[in-house]
């Protein structure tokens, strides 16, 4: 592929006007090659003399390179848009990270906070079950406590009836027995 052609066409025939023998032809072609760009600089030189004028061809080339200050900026320019945009990936799929760990963080403080609740409620209502559990406890102790004092009050008066029994019964007895001996 041809980048860049610049002709140059120099004639020397009998009826042109050109006598000398010696013709300087200066090209200066502009062309830029990246370094391994593995593009190169082609130069084609033909001349045909003529039968009144033989000549031989003597063709000098030179190149040099110089350093190509604007194509130099060109290359830091793309390299650091390159680095830019690498460092700006790079802080995207940090910042995606991050982004998804504080919202894994967040799901699992909003589970936690959720069992806490939960676990909450359970213990405030085994705290009410046990509260009328020892409501309930109570209210049979008390209702043993009070049929066990009126056991214990039915035993002394029993206790005190049997006493007062056995006395009628001994003073029955002395009346019978003093009875009889009077008799």
């Amino acid at each position: 592929m041809c980048l860049l052609s610049v002709p140059a066409v120099k004639e020397n025939c009998s009826t042109s006007q050109w006598g000398h023998y010696v013709d300087r032809q200066q090209l200066l072609p502009h062309v830029r090659i990246i370094e391994a760009s593995r593009l190169y600089l082609q130069l084609h030189v033909a001349e045909s003399p003529s039968p009144i004028m033989l000549r031989s061809l003597v063709a000098e080339v030179s190149a040099t390179w110089v350093e190509d200050l604007q194509g130099k900026v060109l290359h830091d320019k793309i390299l650091a848009t390159r680095m830019r945009k690498a460092v700006a990936e790079s802080k995207r799929a940090e910042d995606e990270q991050a982004r998804l760990q504080a919202e894994r963080k967040s799901a699992q403080a909003k589970m936690a906070r959720h069992k806490a609740e939960e676990e909450e409620k359970s213990a405030k209502k085994k705290s009410e079950y046990d509260q009328l559990a020892k409501k309930l406890a109570d209210e049979q102790a008390d209702r043993h406590r009070i049929v066990k004092e009126q056991a214990v009050a039915l035993a002394e008066t029993h206790s005190v009836a049997k006493k007062a029994a056995d006395i009628a019964a001994y003073q029955l007895n002395i009346r019978k027995g003093s009875s009889e001996r009077q008799k």
